[in-house]
């Protein structure tokens, strides 16, 4: 941090993350007092990030396009507000009749609902948090906005950021520092900041060079395709192109996740290993991809933490740090026939090659060549590949937080109003939840292969 001024990388203002905010939430049993948790969150910031309370300034056709800046009203520890506070109260009604994406953890039963989250009046007072980067900027708009929900029967905290200043690693250290200020019901004490190393030194001394313009399984969005894009866009539905779709989120429960479990090692050779990750993103691939016509060039792609998987990348740096490990296409009418550990394996081995030291530098350059150039690129042979693009929030430890005693965290969930990738979260009790906009026949494909694994285990 240099003044007043916390320096955003090329790799945080990257396309993808300028138009999204996350929204991650918390389904909770007890007697929460709001001003409470607002105080401690606020002491959270201020100790684990304190530029989270300052705002985005946008730097037009310049590289990086944003830093955050500490005005004297909203510098750290000043009386200012860090971040928006709201809360929507309906004591009438339950909150899986406000919320209809609630699953209580440990669900015996699959659940798929379609449901845009945006529209939900509930939520309705987060619109104005949930804007471009570029807006944000012009408008002096916070980096952060917490949202209680008070139902009949629960709580719902949501925790709402701007994805261009930091991913959901950096948030689990703000929600750890939460939980400390809320530990035992302990009184709230100040920390003082702690310094955490970005990216900054990296961008700084990367060298990059004209050969960075390519990488290995992607390809470049020229401006005739990009003419196509647009067309297609307008002509059918914005993110579907022909195949209209919605939000939805998926809860696959214990008892399924453990028959894929057993299954795919089953099938595995001497000294292959896959994780549960490896398995749900392998099934939900082979299920909502093999829906697009034959000959439709499918990808499965992850993101993954590249934290401490290079010299040059601190493992507890904040902001953005990551890569992208996509599996070599697949064309859509293969996908029923191929079998889950298949993919499973496949996917694994895209994610080691995805954190090997030079890749991951080759990756970076690649990603800043972007940057300078404003070049776009996408996974896949071609621009017009179908992306299945995955978010793993599992085993960062934001399924369980400890808001404190007498509070029971009785769900996770995903509200992100206009996902461009679907979200991945495991529930304490064994199941997972993924969140994300799929064309409506892929919904349709879930519905039912969820209905088939619960006749094969005799539950349906």
């Amino acid at each position: 941090m240099d003044g007043n001024i916390h320096h955003l990388t090329q790799w945080d203002c990257d396309w993808l993350f300028q138009t999204t905010n996350p929204i991650l939430a918390w389904a909770i049993q007890g007697e929460l007092n709001v001003d409470h948790l607002v105080g401690a969150l606020r002491k959270a910031v201020s100790s684990e990030a304190p530029w989270l309370g300052g705002r985005l300034v946008l730097h037009e056709k310049q590289n990086p396009r944003y830093s955050i800046r500490f005005p004297s009203s909203t510098s750290p520890g000043s009386a200012l507000e860090l971040f928006n506070v709201t809360v929507f109260e309906s004591k009438d009604r339950d909150l899986q009749d406000l919320v209809p994406v609630y699953v209580p953890a440990g669900q015996a039963n699959p659940v798929v609902n379609r449901c845009n989250t945006g529209r939900l009046p509930c939520l309705t007072q987060l619109d104005p948090f949930l804007v471009t980067a570029d807006e944000a900027a012009r408008q002096g708009k916070p980096l952060l906005h917490l949202h209680f929900v008070r139902a009949r029967d629960l709580w719902m905290v949501c925790l709402a950021w701007r994805h261009v200043v930091m991913d959901a690693t950096t948030l689990r250290q703000v929600v750890a520092a939460w939980e400390r200020q809320l530990a035992s019901g302990a009184p709230l004490k100040s920390e003082k900041a702690t310094p955490r190393p970005t990216l900054s030194k990296l961008a700084e001394t990367l060298e990059i060079r004209d050969e960075d313009a390519t990488f290995p399984g992607w390809s470049r969005v020229s401006p005739l395709n990009m003419i196509g894009l647009l067309a297609r866009a307008k002509l059918f539905d914005k993110q579907s192109f022909g195949y209209p779709g919605t939000l939805g989120t998926v809860y696959i429960p214990p008892a399924i996740v453990k028959k894929w479990v057993t299954e795919v090692a089953a099938e595995l050779g001497e000294g292959e290993q896959v994780s549960r990750n490896d398995i749900v993103a392998a099934w939900y691939y082979k299920t909502a991809w093999a829906v697009f016509a034959p000959g439709t060039e499918t990808t499965l792609t992850r993101a993954v933490n590249l934290r401490g998987r290079h010299d040059h990348i601190p493992a507890d740096a904040t902001g953005n740090v990551l890569g992208l490990a996509a599996m070599p296409p697949r064309y859509s009418q293969t996908l029923p026939t191929a079998s889950l550990a298949e993919l499973a394996l496949a996917s694994r081995g895209a994610v080691r090659k995805s954190i090997e030291p030079d890749h991951v530098m080759a990756f970076m350059r690649f990603l800043g060549y972007r940057a300078r150039t404003g070049q776009l690129a996408v996974p896949g042979t071609t621009p017009f590949s179908r992306r299945c693009l995955l978010s793993s929030y599992v085993n960062l430890g934001l399924t369980t937080p400890n808001f404190g005693p007498g509070l029971e965290v009785r769900a996770v969930l995903q509200l992100t109003s206009d996902p461009m990738v679907t979200r991945v979260i495991d529930d304490r009790d064994g199941g997972w939840r993924l969140h994300g906009r799929l064309p409506n026949v892929a919904w349709d494909a879930i519905e039912r292969a969820l209905q088939g694994e619960m006749g094969e285990l005799g539950l349906w």
